[in-house]
């Protein structure tokens, strides 16, 4: 007999049979999965959906930076005669850029014997790690290099260039080696 104070304990469940908390255990465990089931299928396209999303932007960065290098094409007299086509990163190469991820990260044409401007859209290639247009006959001012924080190696000289912006090296946090 229980004291009047004292709550009543259930008896334990006999063989075979289930107690209440057994019971609502299951209960619980079996919501809980369809919770999950739920969760998992609305997970599945929502990583498809930043899966398209992130390709969206690469193909965007990609668009941009294939972009700027064909406005320098048209800034230069005399581009590389291998810079044809739109496909800065793809399949046709173009003489001295190269590419990682669809974005280029390296301008290499040294000594080219190239001749014209820079256009203002080149500090739009923010993945660029190197630039060297040394050697050349580049003439006009040259465009802020503010938001190239990637860029490490820079080589200008032996050229015209005939003024610099006041932010031209701004911002430049990897830059190892100037010329």
């Amino acid at each position: 007999e229980t004291p009047k104070n004292c709550p009543k304990i259930p008896s334990l469940p006999g063989p075979g049979k289930k107690s209440i908390l057994h019971q609502e255990s299951a209960a619980f465990v079996r919501s809980g999965e369809s919770a999950m089931g739920r969760e998992s299928f609305l997970l599945v396209p929502l990583l498809i959906l930043l899966a398209v999303a992130a390709a969206a932007a690469a193909a965007t960065a990609n668009t941009a930076d294939a972009g700027v290098i064909l406005e320098l094409a048209k800034s230069l007299t005399n581009p590389p005669p291998s810079w044809t086509g739109t496909d800065v990163c793809g399949g046709a190469t173009f003489q001295g850029i190269t590419c990682d991820g669809g974005r280029v990260t390296g301008i290499n044409l040294a000594k080219q014997h190239l001749s014209g401007t820079l256009p203002p859209s080149l500090s739009d290639l923010t993945a660029l790690q190197w630039l060297q247009l040394q050697g050349n006959a580049l003439e006009g001012d040259l465009p802020s290099l503010a938001r190239m924080g990637s860029l490490e190696t820079l080589a200008l000289d032996g050229n015209a260039f005939t003024a610099l912006p006041p932010d031209f090296l701004e911002g430049l946090t990897s830059l190892q080696s100037l010329s």
